[in-house]
């Protein structure tokens, strides 16, 4: 086989791979996108203590920075869920409960595995996250969404 048939088939496998893709937003095949998102599962990784092929990346529908939807984080065999913040690998953030409309919001700062035990624990910061007030995961009711 020679470069440029190797070439072709790469490049229509990447077609392929594109129109099949379209339920996620343009950038999440955005390979600077993809490229932050892979540094956010690694800092969370390296914070929980588990091997980084355990961390998986899909795109947060519910947030983004314009076209760019934040990476959502989630741990094999867990149910806690992570962000990172604009795709920021140094804001990572656990999403918890709302406390007032119990729907799932960035709540607090994940820099500790502490963190995250404190939060199963039932220990809470004073103050949420900025990213907590106005996030558009709350319910349209809530004081905290961003429409209010």
């Amino acid at each position: 086989m020679t470069h440029y048939d190797r070439l072709t088939g790469r490049a229509l496998a990447a077609a392929d791979a594109r129109r099949t893709d379209t339920a996620e937003p343009a950038a999440w095949r955005n390979p600077r996108w993809a490229e932050r998102a892979e540094a956010s599962a690694t800092a969370l990784a390296h914070v929980l203590g588990v091997p980084r092929e355990h961390v998986a990346i899909t795109a947060d529908r519910t947030r983004a920075y314009g076209a760019w939807p934040w990476p959502r984080l989630t741990v094999t065999g867990s149910s806690y869920e992570f962000t990172a913040a604009f795709n920021d690998p140094e804001r990572l953030t656990i999403l918890a409960s709302c406390p007032d409309c119990r729907q799932q919001v960035p709540l607090i700062w994940l820099r500790h595995l502490a963190d995250l035990g404190d939060l199963i624990g039932g220990f809470q910061p004073d103050e949420p996250v900025d990213e907590f007030h106005a996030d558009p995961g709350h319910r349209p009711s809530c004081q905290h969404h961003a429409c209010r």
